[in-house]
């Protein structure tokens, strides 16, 4: 069920599901994903940062992903610029975000670089 939640996102996963003989609600699907997100063990390096439907057309949030192990680090819960700036922040360890050109993430990463170099 990971699998098909991670791969397709929550309606769609629990649309495969039925057809599969697996019945399993879109709610499950996402309680599947948050579960299995877990902290690194290692510091991570190269990251990637994007939207994330809780909800569609109606709750959105970010996902980071670890790109070197390619895992889910973490769900933030807005999409808001003060959120991920706080994230990375907690992460000195970043060298690398990778991200679409959308969304306040863009800024926040640029803060945190900045950031990062006066600090050195």
């Amino acid at each position: 069920m990971y699998q098909l939640g991670f791969a397709l996102g929550g309606k769609p996963a629990a649309r495969l599901s039925r057809r599969l003989m697996l019945p399993v609600s879109n709610d499950t699907l996402l309680r599947i994903l948050r579960r299995h997100t877990r902290a690194p063990t290692e510091p991570l390096n190269v990251v990637g940062i994007d939207d994330w439907a809780w909800r569609r057309n109606y709750r959105y949030g970010s996902i980071v992903c670890d790109l070197e192990r390619r895992c889910i680090v973490a769900l933030l819960p807005d999409r808001e610029m003060a959120t991920v700036e706080a994230w990375l922040a907690d992460h000195p360890s970043i060298t690398v975000v990778s991200r679409d050109r959308g969304g306040g993430d863009g800024e926040a990463r640029r803060r945190h670089e900045l950031c990062r170099t006066r600090c050195k």
